[in-house]
């Protein structure tokens, strides 16, 4: 397909706003909205993660990702692979859900991905907030 949705958080709807959003980080590959923050470090920043706690949120599934009956898994990834991981029906993935998880101040980064628990797909992977 040549075709692909990406989800940026831009603070106004115009080029400029897009190109400082996608340049700072503040966006997602994929059609799923992901919200993610460690202290008031957003995706694309670099923060010291000690004492702090990542959270997030998943929401604004597009809608060819957003299927009845489908169940998705979705995974809080660092350096050394997943961290956690929750499941959502396709009922909940309707409504925002909002996820926390006390950061290791070991880890190099956080990232979130989303997949397609029925079909197996990966449907959305999330810009990373790095340790400084």
């Amino acid at each position: 397909s040549n075709k692909a949705v990406s989800v940026v958080y831009a603070s106004q709807r115009n080029a400029q706003s897009y190109l400082d959003s996608l340049r700072a980080g503040h966006f997602v590959a994929g059609g799923i909205g992901i919200k993610m923050a460690i202290g008031d470090t957003m995706m694309g920043g670099v923060c010291d993660f000690a004492g702090k706690e990542v959270a997030f949120s998943v929401g604004d599934f597009h809608s060819t990702h957003l299927i009845d009956g489908h169940e998705y898994e979705i995974l809080l990834i660092d350096d050394r692979g997943t961290v956690d991981s929750w499941t959502i029906t396709s009922e909940e993935a309707a409504k925002t859900q909002y996820f926390t998880y006390a950061a290791e101040e070991t880890a190099k980064f956080y990232r979130v991905e989303i997949f397609d628990k029925t079909t197996d797909v990966r449907i959305v992977i999330g810009n990373p907030i790095w340790n400084e």
